[in-house]
């Protein structure tokens, strides 16, 4: 694992971790951001939810194209090779 420094203008350099080596979050080390060699991975293990705040959240994929997108107040939108296949409206669904 190499470590770096960080002062006030942020990190100096980026902080690179081998497979399986995780990042900790929490007193009970409840959140852990890591990869396994074949996956990466977000894991909350601890009590309550994980929660990802956003006013529009997309989960693309490694080319940058759709697959899920949710507007705040708004649609949520499931994609199929890049194509809005399902969408939420204010009254139900389109597919």
């Amino acid at each position: 694992m190499a470590l770096t420094t960080i002062d006030d203008r942020g990190l100096k350099t980026p902080i690179d971790l081998i497979d399986n080596e995780k990042i900790r979050l929490g007193t009970g080390n409840d959140l852990e951001i890591y990869h396994n060699g074949s996956h990466s991975h977000i894991s909350d293990t601890g009590t309550g939810g994980l929660k990802v705040l956003g006013s529009d959240i997309y989960i693309r994929n490694p080319s940058d194209q759709d697959m899920i997108h949710a507007t705040s107040g708004g649609a949520v939108k499931a994609y199929f090779n890049n194509s809005e296949k399902f969408a939420t409206t204010n009254t139900g669904t389109n597919v």
